[in-house]
């Protein structure tokens, strides 16, 4: 199932955006995708930081779930539980 990630947002207001195919992840991550999955309602309370300025915005969007599963984070409030999986999407090429 392909994940796509995106970050916006920042002090210049870039757009970043990747997808990857879970099963192209280090099987860490594929821990990590599928807890998210498993866990997604837990996920979806996550609010928006109200003070953030100048900070970036994370989504991850998994469209093979029916219904699709879009989750959104900022710097604020990103799960530390999630933060190797966005640095992967930012760092890999």
């Amino acid at each position: 199932m392909d994940i796509k990630f995106t970050r916006s947002g920042g002090f210049m207001g870039g757009l970043f955006e990747k997808k990857i195919s879970q099963e192209h992840l280090p099987s860490d991550l594929q821990n990590i995708v599928q807890n998210l999955i498993e866990n997604k309602a837990q996920y979806k309370k996550i609010k928006p930081s109200e003070q953030l300025r100048d900070g970036f915005v994370y989504s991850l969007e998994i469209k093979k779930l029916s219904p699709k599963l879009k989750l959104t984070f900022d710097d604020g409030n990103l799960p530390a539980e999630l933060s190797s999986l966005v640095n992967h999407f930012l760092t890999s090429e």
